[in-house]
């Protein structure tokens, strides 16, 4: 006997007040495409048979128009005549015609949810069968997931209510599913939640260079000092900032290097280089923030400014922690999500970015470039000539 497929049912609440934003949040730009385009593709590519998304009625015209998921067969707009009661009413609009096994109720304000990640909440609610919430670092998320057979009660409740008071009765049915995604629990409320925004790249320049000899930093390559030559890649590839980490004793780098004259650059000092690279990467990101975040030791001046350029377009795409790859071997720099910015600052100094980022696997996707200089470092002198 053949099994009946699952029908899974998204409800998308999009018809709230755009005021904080200041106004047309769901159509901006995320990574090339309308921020809702962005989340209702998640719910498809993840397993959804249908998407409702619930609008205002003067909206609706714009999104179809300018949505292009709003096209497609699997979505079905469903007008909210009153938006101003509040998003429950939305969830309510939207459930009021829903029919299959499942609904996933998923507000159209949060595009960085992974396509992945909708497709393990489905699956943990087909094994479970009860209210599913994706949960990251201990902090409840979207979508989640909700019998069918809920429909009638949470129409039934006050719109003045919210989700939260109908799953309250119900806590027995509750199961959390761990999730490496932090778009669960980001939604975009401000344009400054938006991602990429202010693109920041932290440089580790601090280290003593014994190998080499001499300055490291200050090395001539085609008539640039080697650090220039590294914090210029990060610039014109399209990075916003540039935070470049010195040791105590640095002050003739920052005399010579002119680029660290540019209002996009600043530095930080790390009083204690000799307790390694790790360390110099905490003294930055304690110096500023940014998302995405972006990792260039210094004494690596051989990066394409395309490379760079490539990673920010494929973290646009893709929030998540993303390496340039060359012959199956992984370089730098590394594309860090702005979220994982207070656990490097508060890691232990005994710990290598490798480490924390070992504990986040499922969110590393490689990006293969033709670019021998993410794996190219100057150690000694005789790392300045031609490339192998």
């Amino acid at each position: 006997m053949t099994a009946i497929p699952l029908r899974a049912i998204a409800v998308v609440p999009a018809a709230g007040s755009e005021a904080r934003f200041g106004g047309r949040k769901l159509l901006a730009d995320v990574g090339g495409q309308p921020l809702l385009d962005r989340t209702i593709n998640s719910l498809l590519e993840g397993g959804a048979s249908e998407v409702i998304v619930v609008v205002g009625k003067d909206a609706r015209a714009e999104l179809e128009r300018d949505v292009n998921a709003m096209n497609d067969a699997r979505v079905r707009p469903v007008e909210n005549h009153d938006p101003s009661r509040g998003m429950f009413s939305s969830i309510q609009e939207g459930m009021l015609t829903a029919s299959g096994d499942v609904v996933l109720v998923f507000p159209g304000d949060m595009p960085y949810v992974r396509a992945e990640t909708v497709r393990r909440v489905i699956a943990e609610w087909t094994k479970k069968r009860g209210i599913v919430s994706p949960r990251y670092k201990g902090k409840r998320g979207h979508p989640v997931a909700l019998p069918i057979a809920y429909r009638d009660e949470i129409v039934a409740t006050p719109s003045s209510s919210n989700l939260h008071e109908v799953i309250k009765k119900h806590l027995g049915q509750r199961v959390d599913l761990e999730v490496d995604d932090p778009g669960v629990i980001r939604d975009v409320d401000r344009r400054e939640d938006l991602s990429p925004g202010t693109s920041i790249a932290i440089v580790p320049a601090a280290g003593a260079a014994e190998r080499f000899g001499s300055a490291k930093m200050l090395a001539d390559i085609d008539g640039l000092p080697l650090l220039e030559r590294t914090i210029r890649a990060l610039l014109e590839g399209g990075v916003d900032h540039v935070v470049v980490v010195l040791g105590p004793d640095g002050g003739r780098i920052a005399s010579e290097v002119g680029v660290l004259t540019d209002r996009r650059v600043s530095t930080a000092t790390n009083p204690h280089p000799e307790r390694g690279m790790f360390t110099s990467i905490q003294a930055g990101l304690r110096a500023g923030a940014g998302d995405p975040i972006l990792v260039l030791p210094g004494d690596m001046p051989f990066v394409a400014p395309a490379t760079v350029s490539a990673l920010l377009a494929r973290y646009a795409t893709h929030p998540a922690i993303v390496s340039p790859r060359l012959d199956g071997r992984r370089g730098h720099p590394v594309v860090l999500p702005g979220t994982l910015r207070s656990e490097i600052v508060n890691a232990s100094q005994a710990m290598t970015l490798f480490q924390v980022l070992g504990a986040h696997a499922a969110l590393r996707v490689d990006l293969d470039v033709a670019d021998r200089g993410i794996v190219r470092d100057v150690d000694r002198p005789s790392d300045l000539g031609e490339a192998p």
